[in-house]
C-alpha cells in the first residue's frame, strides 16, 4: 500500500516533501528568524486509492423501477417492468459498475483523489541557519 503525508492531520499529499516543505512554511511564519535545530510533527498514512465504482450508488435498479413507475407513461406495464428489473437488480448493479469501470479507465478518468487510513505521527528534524535555509536532519 502506498504512503501520503501531511503537515497538519488533514491535507495529505502522496509525497513527503510536500507535507515537510508546508510544516517548514508554518514553522517560519510562527518562528521568524528562528535559526537552529528543532522537530516538527508531521503524519503519515495509508493511501487508499478510489475507483469511479465507489461513487456509483446502491442501486440502480430501484432507480430505474422508481422513474418508471412515476412517470405518466407506462401504467401497469411500467410497474411490470420495473419489477423485472428489481428481480435483476444485482446484474444491473454489476454490468453498470464494469461498464464505468472500463470507460473510467480507458480514458483515464478514474479519480485522482485518495483516501486516507492508519494515520500515524512522524517527526522531522530540521535544522535551519540564519538565512532561513533547511535541512532535514536524517539520523
Amino acid at each position: 500500500m502506498n504512503k501520503c503525508y501531511s503537515h497538519n492531520e488533514e491535507d495529505f499529499f502522496p509525497d513527503y516533501n510536500t507535507a515537510i516543505d508546508y510544516a517548514v512554511e508554518n514553522f517560519q511564519l510562527d518562528n521568524p528568524g528562528f535559526s537552529g535545530e528543532t522537530e516538527l510533527e508531521l503524519f503519515e498514512a495509508d493511501r487508499v486509492e478510489n475507483t469511479i465504482s465507489q461513487f456509483l450508488g446502491s442501486s440502480i435498479a430501484d432507480i430505474l423501477a422508481e422513474t418508471a413507475c412515476d412517470s405518466d407513461d407506462g401504467g401497469e406495464a411500467a410497474e411490470a417492468w420495473a419489477s423485472k428489473i428489481i428481480q435483476n437488480s444485482q446484474l444491473i448493479q454489476k454490468t453498470v459498475k464494469n461498464a464505468l469501470e472500463d470507460w473510467a479507465n480507458l480514458t483515464r478518468n478514474q479519480p485522482n483523489f485518495f483516501g486516507v487510513k492508519n494515520i500515524r505521527p512522524i517527526v522531522a528534524k530540521i535544522k535551519f541557519d540564519n538565512g532561513g535555509f533547511w535541512e532535514e536532519i536524517v539520523v
